[in-house]
């Protein structure tokens, strides 16, 4: 269905402002309307009516006087490269290039169905892997060796667009900067800049490339190199990246032992960064809880966004440290943090049954919880407390364990867990969140 992009330009309006057009029929009425969020406000002279097709491109402009109904939107071009930084465990989202982080990331790529493909990079990956090479393959005997050119994701990718340029592909890396991008992407480097969406800088395809292309490729099927138009043979002999092929990448800059990216190739891409407190994010942890104390008697639950808050504001405050090293909404995966509040949901519907009429069944649950409790807190020490002891403070511990180095503890992890198993939030200096005792 056609958009249309309508911009009012009439004496009433005090700038020219964009609208989405949904309904657009041409009409002799000199009183369009047009529906804002605030109220209903007719307009009586002309509007320029811009078509889009597709969204980013100006196909053609009309004027006239129309009746619409409209809604005002942002609208913003994709990115064709994007890059997401994140905090540890912050959600990311990208565009036709772009980098970010995962939840978020994992919602927008349903919008390509099946015609997505993802690839993890680690340090051995290499361009043999992404793009592709040949490698040995069994024949039909079993003692038959042959080799064959095997594409990888972005070959695959790339020809799957070429096939359908009425669909949208995409190419999904994550933690894109665990590998030597350089290494990776080769002479596809090239490719990254684009103009309207396609390659504005073609490369030559490799012997081994152009024989997959002509192989693979809908129109090229079956055709003798010679027989091919001029248009034809540049699909073979180049390549381009099309404007319906999308990549998009996360990365976590906070990580150890990750590679740099120089600076040529960060420009190709569009880097978005997700705040730890990104409101849509903070909002699904609003209701998950970590134990505390739990080998004691006086076990209680605090909320963890409030726990996580308040170590925040001693990392920023107190040992002045960047923000990609906070701890981001599901630093504690969203799986975990489910059964602690499944855990707790449970204990807590067994115990607003009058001790005198519990049944066995019911103490040997109160049991299991509480087993599962101390489980759920020795994980918070394996993953918090060890990732602020080790990778954010290893050299100034006392810095963010701030009441238990007071206390002149020792600046050992197996001392700060124990303290920790005995005053919960205490040991990091804080008093002010709310408990949630058992009911």
């Amino acid at each position: 269905m056609p958009v249309y992009l309508a911009y009012d330009h009439t004496p009433a309006a005090q700038k020219a402002t964009p609208f989405v057009v949904l309904n657009l029929q041409a009409c002799q009425t000199e009183a369009p309307v047009f529906r804002s969020e605030q109220e209903t406000v007719p307009f009586s002279a002309t509007v320029t009516v811009t078509l889009l097709m597709p969204i980013e491109t100006h196909a053609a402009e009309l004027s006239g006087t129309f009746t619409a109904e409209i809604l005002p939107v942002l609208i913003q071009q994709q990115n064709l490269q994007t890059v997401q930084l994140s905090a540890p465990k912050t959600d990311r989202l990208l565009n036709r290039q772009t980098i970010t982080a995962s939840h978020k990331l994992e919602e927008d790529s349903k919008l390509f169905g099946e015609n997505m493909e993802r690839v993890t990079f680690h340090p051995n990956y290499s361009y043999a892997q992404f793009v592709g090479t040949y490698k040995p393959i069994q024949g039909e005997n079993p003692t038959d060796i042959k080799y064959e050119y095997v594409p990888g994701p972005f070959m695959r990718t790339y020809v799957n667009a070429l096939n359908n340029p009425e669909k949208k592909f995409l190419l999904l890396i994550e933690e894109i900067n665990r590998a030597n991008v350089a290494a990776v992407f080769g002479d596809v480097f090239q490719l990254l800049d684009r103009k309207n969406g396609v390659s504005e800088y073609p490369i030559a395809t490799s012997e081994d490339i152009k024989k997959h292309l002509l192989e693979n490729l809908d129109c090229l099927k079956d055709k003798d190199i010679n027989e091919l138009s001029d248009e034809e043979k540049k699909m073979c002999l180049e390549m381009k990246i099309p404007e319906n092929m999308y990549i998009w990448a996360t990365m976590n800059s906070a990580d150890q032992g990750v590679f740099p990216m120089d600076t040529a190739f960060k420009r190709r891409w569009e880097f978005e960064y997700i705040s730890v407190n990104e409101p849509e994010q903070v909002a699904k942890i609003e209701k998950y809880v970590i134990p505390m104390c739990a080998n004691t008697e006086q076990g209680y639950y605090v909320n963890w966004n409030d726990l996580r808050t308040r170590i925040n504001s001693i990392l920023i405050d107190n040992c002045k440290v960047n923000e990609d090293k906070l701890l981001g909404p599901f630093f504690i995966s969203k799986n975990m943090l489910d059964d602690i509040k499944a855990n707790k949901d449970e204990k807590d519907r067994v115990l607003a049954t009058d001790e005198e009429i519990r049944s066995d069944e019911d103490n040997n649950i109160l049991a299991e919880v509480h087993k599962k409790e101390i489980s759920y807190m020795k994980a918070f020490e394996s993953k918090v407390i060890m990732y602020l002891f080790e990778d954010v403070m290893k050299m100034r511990a006392e810095k963010i364990f701030i009441d238990y180095a007071q206390k002149k503890g020792k600046m050992i992890f197996s001392e700060i867990c124990k303290a920790f198993e005995e005053d919960g939030e205490h040991i990091f200096g804080i008093a002010d969140i709310g408990h949630l005792r058992n009911r």
